[in-house]
């Protein structure tokens, strides 16, 4: 009997899944492949990701093994709602009453940064030993001047991935995710792209986020990430949002949309989600408004510079 986190015996997989028919078969296939510890490639809005469960201790080793060259120790992002794991920040340093009323509620958080964005924050030890969170998602405390980070991410609106995130961790697995691409390079963003890296990687399972007879267009590029600091939330990667846009979205808290600390630029500029993107008559709108407006004009964009 395979228990969870024994190393996967080999299985017929294929990148194409034609095999596997119907929306609830292919996501409960796929939470089964995280269940026994198994590394998927998925399409998670605009980038393509590799996902597997961070409570397996090698998950971080066969990463590095994908992506060539990957430190076995750097975190990994937790996909997850707000509302499991909001406690794992450590709020404690966070000055600004607005900014911290919001960390801690995650109907607010979800309905502005829910599949939008990373947020970056200074991570509860305590929570992490309380719930025996793994060092995958949240390092040791190793230096008390360094505070460790937890990065987490919301995948409410994007329906197979969501789905596929709540069946999985009703069954214990943690889902972290990085961007599906090797080291040193772009994060994959073409669908075609993307099935022949799952192939070259043994026929790895592949899990898109549309059909491919009903699959929109959409901009394409890693997520913005924020950090959290004490007196505001800091735009640390652009990602492939219009960093303006945020004013709309967050639109009361104290922000810092000047350049990233990692990247100034998105790797897919072309293809950055602006304000003139939207509908006319969705570029006022504020909150979570605009971030519906967002999410819908994402489904719905076509763009000429992918072909499926």
């Amino acid at each position: 009997m395979i228990t969870q986190h024994e190393p996967p015996m080999p299985t017929q997989r294929n990148a194409e899944h034609s095999c596997i028919k119907g929306d609830g078969t292919l996501i409960a296939h796929a939470a089964s492949l995280l269940i026994r510890g198994e590394i998927i490639m998925i399409e998670n809005g605009p980038v393509f990701a590799l996902a597997g469960d961070a409570n397996n201790p090698q998950m971080q080793a066969m990463v590095g093994l994908i992506k060539k060259d990957r430190s076995p120790t750097q975190p990994l992002g937790w996909i997850t709602p707000f509302n499991n794991a909001l406690q794992a920040f450590d709020l404690s340093d966070v000055k600004d009453r607005a900014l911290k009323n919001f960390l801690v509620d995650p109907d607010a958080m979800t309905t502005t940064l829910g599949a939008l964005a990373f947020i970056r924050a200074k991570a509860n030890q305590r929570y992490k030993k309380q719930h025996g969170v793994p060092d995958a998602l949240i390092p040791p405390q190793i230096d008390v001047t360094e505070p460790t980070m937890v990065q987490l991410f919301s995948p409410t609106t994007n329906d197979r991935c969501s789905r596929l995130v709540r069946y999985a961790t009703a069954h214990g697995v943690r889902v972290s995710m990085t961007s599906a691409n090797y080291h040193n390079r772009k994060e994959i963003v073409d669908f075609n792209e993307a099935q022949e890296f799952a192939k070259q990687e043994g026929n790895m399972f592949f899990l898109p986020q549309y059909d491919a007879s009903s699959k929109p267009a959409r901009p394409m590029g890693s997520y913005p990430v924020f950090k959290v600091l004490p007196d505001k939330l800091k735009l640390i990667r652009f990602g492939f949002l219009e960093p303006t846009l945020w004013n709309s979205i967050l639109k009361d808290l104290p922000l810092d949309l000047s350049p990233g600390l990692t990247k100034q630029e998105p790797n897919y500029p072309a293809n950055v989600l602006r304000a003139q993107d939207l509908p006319e008559e969705d570029r006022t709108k504020t909150g979570r408004e605009m971030h519906d407006a967002i999410i819908q004009t994402i489904m719905r964009t076509k763009s000429a510079t992918v072909q499926y």
